[in-house]
């Protein structure tokens, strides 16, 4: 549903977060990626783009989604992923 805030509201809480990751120096500090995914010009760009933040190397797409899955496969830490299709806002995994 287009105009209900969303993103704003995502993108509030994620601030939040992140001022009270740093007020508290607990190691709890995060990087947070935000995608405009209505700026991409092909779907797929997703894996170029996140896989360009972490790594600071740009490959294509197919590159990208192979390191991507083994990238979070690996890694310890929670993940957070906004997911618009299904309606929900947000998933957590480990």
């Amino acid at each position: 549903m287009p105009g209900t805030g969303k993103t704003a509201t995502t993108l509030e809480v994620v601030k939040k977060l992140q001022r009270e990751a740093e007020s508290k120096k607990r190691g709890t500090a995060f990087e947070f990626i935000h995608i405009n995914a209505m700026s991409l010009t092909n779907p797929n760009l997703v894996y170029t783009i996140l896989n360009e933040k972490i790594t600071g190397r740009r490959v294509n797409p197919t590159s990208s989604a192979t390191f991507l899955d083994e990238f979070f496969k690996k890694k310890d830490k929670i993940k957070v992923l906004k997911d618009r299709g299904l309606g929900k806002t947000t998933k957590r995994f480990r």
